[in-house]
């Protein structure tokens, strides 16, 4: 399984650390080991399989359980310039789900902002404005769709591996936060939602929603 680069800084603290006790303590260097393979496991990147003919579907960007289904508020219609009918999906994922996240929908990322911000629960309903976050949007000749990765608690940072006008297909890696923690998707009105409260779903892996058909 591959693990991601980003665990470096983390790792070798713990490694070292680990090495040193090993002279002192042994329950010091065990749990120094511990968190080693904690870090290791953290940052695990597995491959997934991801759905066939994607281009009437809407892929969780995130790996967790759906908390929050419910309409846009009136400061979501306005950042993401999207309509009052639009409903948002808030993932929150625990320190055990797999924190790479992928895009929804094949296109291009004609967005990526950063935003410095609080550390609130991830599940905290104000979290997804005040915290810590990363806006993307991905547009292609059908629809453009909105997502926001979110830090909580014990976050570090929240990285993109993509950059801005980069092409990307459904359910390619876009970016994850390191310890944390969240991620909102915003869903046209025109697609039916197939997820719901307490569901979990699979970055890349699971369709959140699919168009309607007329």
């Amino acid at each position: 399984m591959k693990i991601r680069k980003e665990c470096i800084p983390f790792l070798i603290p713990c490694l070292i650390a680990y090495l040193i006790m090993l002279k002192f303590s042994l329950a010091l260097s065990a749990l120094f080991l511990a968190l080693s393979i904690f870090v290791l496991y953290f940052f695990r990147d597995p491959d997934i399989i991801i759905p066939e003919n994607t281009d009437s579907l809407i892929l969780a960007p995130a790996e967790g359980k759906i908390i929050v289904k419910s309409p846009v508020t009136e400061k979501e219609i306005e950042t993401f310039n999207v309509p009052e009918t639009s409903i948002k999906l808030s993932i929150f994922m625990t320190p055990l789900n797999v924190h790479v996240n992928r895009a929804p929908i094949a296109g291009e990322l004609i967005k990526i902002q950063h935003h410095k911000g609080k550390k609130l629960p991830a599940y905290h309903e104000k979290a997804s404005e005040e915290n810590e976050h990363m806006d993307f949007c991905v547009k292609n000749n059908n629809l453009s769709i909105n997502f926001r990765l979110i830090a909580g608690l014990v976050a570090q940072r929240i990285v993109s591996f993509k950059k801005e006008q980069d092409i990307v297909s459904a359910g390619d890696r876009v970016g994850m936060i390191k310890f944390g923690s969240r991620v909102d998707i915003i869903i046209p009105e025109n697609y039916n939602i197939l997820v719901n409260i307490n569901d979990k779903v699979k970055a890349g892996g699971t369709i959140l929603a699919e168009k309607n058909i007329p």
